[in-house]
Protein backbone atom coordinates (compact mmCIF):
# COMPACT_ATOMS: atom_id res chain seq x y z
CA UNK A 1 0.00 0.00 0.00
CA UNK A 2 2.66 2.75 0.68
CA UNK A 3 4.29 1.47 -2.92
CA UNK A 4 1.71 2.45 -4.10
CA UNK A 5 0.60 5.80 -2.36
CA UNK A 6 4.94 6.44 -3.42
CA UNK A 7 3.81 5.74 -6.66
CA UNK A 8 0.85 8.02 -7.11
CA UNK A 9 2.64 10.86 -5.34
CA UNK A 10 5.95 10.43 -8.16
CA UNK A 11 3.36 10.36 -10.87
CA UNK A 12 1.88 13.39 -9.70
CA UNK A 13 4.92 14.82 -8.76
CA UNK A 14 5.55 14.08 -12.41
CA UNK A 15 2.94 15.52 -14.35
CA UNK A 16 3.28 18.65 -12.40
CA UNK A 17 6.54 19.49 -13.62
CA UNK A 18 6.12 18.61 -17.17
CA UNK A 19 3.15 20.66 -17.38
CA UNK A 20 5.05 23.24 -15.61
CA UNK A 21 8.01 22.83 -17.83
CA UNK A 22 5.66 22.97 -21.02
CA UNK A 23 4.36 26.44 -20.19
CA UNK A 24 7.58 28.11 -19.52
CA UNK A 25 9.00 26.70 -22.76
CA UNK A 26 6.14 28.06 -24.63
CA UNK A 27 6.31 31.30 -22.61
CA UNK A 28 9.69 31.57 -23.57
CA UNK A 29 8.91 31.01 -27.51
CA UNK A 30 6.31 33.66 -27.54
CA UNK A 31 8.39 36.00 -25.90
CA UNK A 32 11.23 35.77 -28.48
CA UNK A 33 8.80 35.94 -31.54
CA UNK A 34 9.43 39.11 -33.33
CA UNK A 35 5.95 40.06 -34.70
CA UNK A 36 6.06 43.64 -36.20
CA UNK A 37 3.13 46.01 -34.86
CA UNK A 38 1.23 47.23 -38.14
CA UNK A 39 -0.78 50.31 -37.06
CA UNK A 40 -3.68 51.58 -39.16
CA UNK A 41 -4.25 55.17 -40.64
CA UNK A 42 -7.50 55.64 -38.52
CA UNK A 43 -7.13 57.19 -34.96
CA UNK A 44 -5.12 59.77 -33.18
CA UNK A 45 -2.16 61.56 -33.88
CA UNK A 46 -0.22 64.27 -32.54
CA UNK A 47 2.88 65.90 -33.71
CA UNK A 48 4.05 69.76 -34.55
CA UNK A 49 4.57 71.84 -37.43
CA UNK A 50 5.76 74.67 -38.56
CA UNK A 51 5.02 77.10 -40.99
CA UNK A 52 7.44 78.49 -43.56
CA UNK A 53 9.80 81.08 -42.66
CA UNK A 54 9.31 80.34 -38.75
CA UNK A 55 11.24 78.47 -37.03
CA UNK A 56 8.81 78.12 -34.08
CA UNK A 57 7.57 74.50 -33.50
CA UNK A 58 3.74 74.46 -32.70
CA UNK A 59 1.22 71.76 -32.07
CA UNK A 60 -1.01 69.93 -34.18
CA UNK A 61 -3.85 67.04 -33.78
CA UNK A 62 -5.18 65.06 -36.21
CA UNK A 63 -8.53 62.79 -36.31
CA UNK A 64 -8.53 60.13 -38.85
CA UNK A 65 -12.06 58.79 -38.99
CA UNK A 66 -12.55 55.06 -40.54
CA UNK A 67 -15.65 56.78 -42.98
CA UNK A 68 -13.08 58.97 -44.31
CA UNK A 69 -13.76 62.43 -42.36
CA UNK A 70 -10.53 64.09 -41.15
CA UNK A 71 -10.69 66.89 -37.85
CA UNK A 72 -7.40 68.95 -37.27
CA UNK A 73 -7.11 70.53 -33.79
CA UNK A 74 -4.14 73.47 -34.01
CA UNK A 75 -2.46 75.45 -31.70
CA UNK A 76 -0.18 78.62 -33.88
CA UNK A 77 0.78 81.96 -32.55
CA UNK A 78 -1.04 81.07 -29.00
CA UNK A 79 -4.31 80.74 -30.82
CA UNK A 80 -6.48 77.42 -31.24
CA UNK A 81 -7.76 76.26 -34.88
CA UNK A 82 -10.15 73.81 -35.90
CA UNK A 83 -10.47 72.39 -39.34
CA UNK A 84 -12.61 69.36 -40.90
CA UNK A 85 -12.67 67.91 -43.96
CA UNK A 86 -11.72 64.73 -45.71
CA UNK A 87 -8.34 62.22 -46.28
CA UNK A 88 -7.24 59.53 -48.67
CA UNK A 89 -4.83 56.93 -48.60
CA UNK A 90 -3.31 55.81 -51.65
CA UNK A 91 0.05 53.37 -50.56
CA UNK A 92 1.72 55.03 -48.50
CA UNK A 93 0.99 59.05 -50.04
CA UNK A 94 -1.44 61.07 -47.40
CA UNK A 95 -3.46 63.77 -48.60
CA UNK A 96 -6.17 65.50 -47.03
CA UNK A 97 -8.24 68.37 -47.59
CA UNK A 98 -9.81 70.78 -44.94
CA UNK A 99 -11.55 74.42 -43.95
CA UNK A 100 -11.27 76.19 -40.89
CA UNK A 101 -14.53 75.88 -38.98
CA UNK A 102 -13.22 77.59 -35.97
CA UNK A 103 -10.37 80.03 -34.47
CA UNK A 104 -10.21 81.52 -31.16
CA UNK A 105 -9.52 85.07 -33.63
CA UNK A 106 -12.27 84.59 -35.48
CA UNK A 107 -10.92 83.97 -38.84
CA UNK A 108 -12.55 80.50 -40.64
CA UNK A 109 -13.03 79.38 -43.96
CA UNK A 110 -9.31 79.32 -44.90
CA UNK A 111 -8.70 75.95 -47.10
CA UNK A 112 -5.96 73.55 -46.68
CA UNK A 113 -4.74 70.47 -48.91
CA UNK A 114 -2.32 68.17 -46.75
CA UNK A 115 0.40 65.75 -48.06
CA UNK A 116 2.87 63.30 -46.64
CA UNK A 117 4.10 59.65 -46.49
CA UNK A 118 2.24 57.37 -43.91
CA UNK A 119 4.23 54.46 -42.46
CA UNK A 120 2.06 51.40 -41.18
CA UNK A 121 4.84 49.95 -39.46
CA UNK A 122 6.24 53.19 -36.98
CA UNK A 123 2.68 54.54 -36.53
CA UNK A 124 4.36 57.66 -38.43
CA UNK A 125 2.88 59.97 -40.77
CA UNK A 126 5.99 63.03 -42.04
CA UNK A 127 7.65 64.49 -44.27
CA UNK A 128 4.09 66.33 -44.11
CA UNK A 129 3.28 69.71 -46.36
CA UNK A 130 0.39 72.37 -45.87
CA UNK A 131 -1.25 74.92 -48.10
CA UNK A 132 -3.20 77.39 -47.71
CA UNK A 133 -5.67 76.96 -51.10
CA UNK A 134 -7.92 79.86 -50.41
CA UNK A 135 -7.79 83.89 -48.75
CA UNK A 136 -4.57 83.67 -46.75
CA UNK A 137 -1.53 82.32 -48.43
CA UNK A 138 0.88 80.32 -46.44
CA UNK A 139 2.67 76.81 -46.45
CA UNK A 140 4.32 74.84 -44.07
CA UNK A 141 5.69 70.96 -42.89
CA UNK A 142 4.20 68.79 -40.32
CA UNK A 143 5.37 65.31 -38.81
CA UNK A 144 2.88 63.73 -36.15
CA UNK A 145 2.69 60.13 -35.19
CA UNK A 146 0.11 58.04 -33.79
CA UNK A 147 -1.70 58.21 -30.14
CA UNK A 148 -3.60 55.29 -30.29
Amino acid sequence: MKKLILSSVVLCVFSISMILFQFSCSKNTIAQTNTPVKYTIEGLWAGTYLSNGSSLSQFISLSIKQDGNFICDSKGAGNQYLSVGTWNLSGTNFTADLTNVWSQIGSTNISQHFTATYDSTTGKIANGTWTNTTLFSGTGTFDVTEVN
